[in-house]
């Protein structure tokens, strides 16, 4: 028998079943606006670091650098104020390895 033209689309088409879930694209439209409100609230270091010291010129305030070691964070840094920095440093960093937590605002107070 022949294909019905439904039929013969649906094999000239890539087609997939239309979900539309508004929560979840409603949230996806304000990610960026809610991370760049957030605050850091932890950094750490993983993998292998080239030692190009990228990170301390972005966000000096947090990250101070030894030859020996690589960057390392600060004592006593306070991280919710280096937030902007800290998300820079992690952004330019050529291996990645600047990892960090975030909390919104309500919680930092910010």
């Amino acid at each position: 028998m022949g294909n019905t033209v439904r039929e013969q689309l649906s094999e000239d088409l890539d087609v997939y079943p239309l979900t539309f879930e508004p929560e979840m694209t409603w949230g996806k439209c304000f990610e960026k606006e809610a991370n760049d409100t957030m605050k850091v609230k932890a950094v750490w270091f993983e993998g292998d670091c080239v030692k190009c010291a990228m990170c301390v010129e972005e966000a000096s305030t947090a990250f101070c650098f030894e030859e020996s070691v690589g960057p390392k964070i600060k004592d006593g840094a306070n991280l919710a104020s280096c937030s902007e920095g800290i998300r820079q440093a992690a952004n330019v960093c050529p291996t990645q390895r600047i990892k960090y937590h975030l909390l919104p605002p309500a919680v930092t107070g910010g």
